[in-house]
């Protein structure tokens, strides 16, 4: 029998992500739950995002050497979008990167009338399941 900490590397979307779901559905099978994978879209990683906003920024300082008007504007944009990076909103030049296609399993008791619903995320990559890993939110979800 894998272990989830078998399968290394397990971004959202990638094919260790999907061995480590096949695997983990396979347990699931033989304790008595039915498992199914649910699809989940997922933000491109955060890395390759500042990478965009670098780019731009390099390329509105390039500009502003032959058309400083475009520049300011390239410029206006990218740090726009990085504001809203670190805000939440609006989140300008993340649209140029695709989103990745994940999914999330849930498994459930053969039985009529189950008991409980489990949700299982094979993951911390994705922004909303990592924030619960997050140490500072571990300090106040303790108290």
């Amino acid at each position: 029998m894998a272990k989830q900490s078998d399968f290394a590397r397990r971004l959202a979307g990638s094919e260790e992500e999907r061995n480590c779901q096949t695997a983990l559905a396979g347990r699931l099978d033989e304790l008595g739950m039915e498992a199914s994978v649910e699809g989940a879209v997922c933000p491109p990683l955060a890395p390759h995002i500042l990478f965009v906003h670098a780019v731009v920024f390099f390329s509105a300082c390039l500009l502003c050497v032959t058309h400083p008007g475009w520049g300011l504007v390239l410029g206006s944009l990218a740090t726009l979008s990085f504001w809203g990076e670190l805000r939440g909103q609006p989140r300008i030049l993340r649209g140029l990167l695709m989103n990745r296609l994940s999914g999330n399993m849930i498994a459930r008791l053969r039985s009529e009338r189950p008991r409980a619903v489990l949700v299982l995320v094979a993951h911390a990559d994705v922004g909303s399941s990592a924030l619960h890993f997050h140490p500072w939110v571990k300090k106040y979800r303790a108290r």
